[in-house]
């Protein structure tokens, strides 16, 4: 191992599999290749450069493996460009990513926030996209969205031996306003009895990491 000073030579040499595998696998030294990239991109290196150096004895059949590393410069976000969000509000997406404008560059919570946003249900398909900045050691991050609906509603009806002839319904937004709120509204009307419901759930109530979650409720 030439070339790094962010890892000690134990750190790097750890996880790699190829020290592992006895036999010799160009397949599995670009594994190895593309992990180191990903723990070094973890701290900010996002330009690290890893290329593998082989000397083979063929006549002796061993292979010696080497990896020069360019470390580069540790990175930082300049920009954080959202699009194709029609509906959604760019703040409901910007604060999924637990990164902002001026920190460090760190892919593995870059991939959190990608993961995050696929959880929230809004989106078709979420892409993150990574690009040089304005300076040497500046990057800035296009994150494109797909919106999908996020409403539903159904209705339906019955007997009951209790309510009698009974019609039911209800109407769910999960995304209301695109502010990432759900509000649903909920009915059922009886021969012999009524009940309405509407709940309203704020995962960041007033843009803060407290949640709010009230229902309304009516039965007769």
């Amino acid at each position: 191992i030439a070339g790094n000073s962010v890892f000690s030579t134990a750190a790097i040499l750890k996880p790699l599999q190829i020290a592992r595998q006895g036999v010799f696998s160009r397949e599995v030294l670009q594994r190895d290749v593309l992990t180191l990239a990903d723990r070094y991109s973890e701290r900010g290196y996002l330009f690290a450069d890893i290329a593998p150096v082989i000397n083979t004895d063929r006549e002796n059949h061993i292979v010696d493996v080497g990896l020069d590393i360019s470390e580069g410069k540790q990175v930082f976000l300049e920009r954080i460009e959202v699009s194709g969000n029609t509906k959604t509000r760019d703040k409901v997406v910007r604060r999924e990513i637990p990164l902002n404008e001026g920190d460090l560059y760190n892919s593995r919570l870059l991939a959190r926030g990608r993961q995050n946003l696929s959880n929230l249900g809004y989106f078709e398909d979420v892409k993150i996209e990574t690009r040089r900045g304005t300076l040497e050691d500046r990057v800035d991050i296009d994150v494109m969205v797909k919106e999908k609906p996020t409403g539903s509603f159904s209705i339906g009806g019955g007997f009951s031996s209790i309510d009698g002839l009974m019609g039911s319904g209800s109407i769910t937004q999960n995304n209301f306003m695109g502010l990432g709120q759900r509000i649903s509204l909920s009915g059922q009307l009886g021969a012999r009895a009524t009940r309405f419901a509407l709940n309203f759930f704020d995962p960041h109530i007033l843009d803060t990491e407290t949640s709010l979650d009230t229902s309304l409720f009516n039965q007769r």
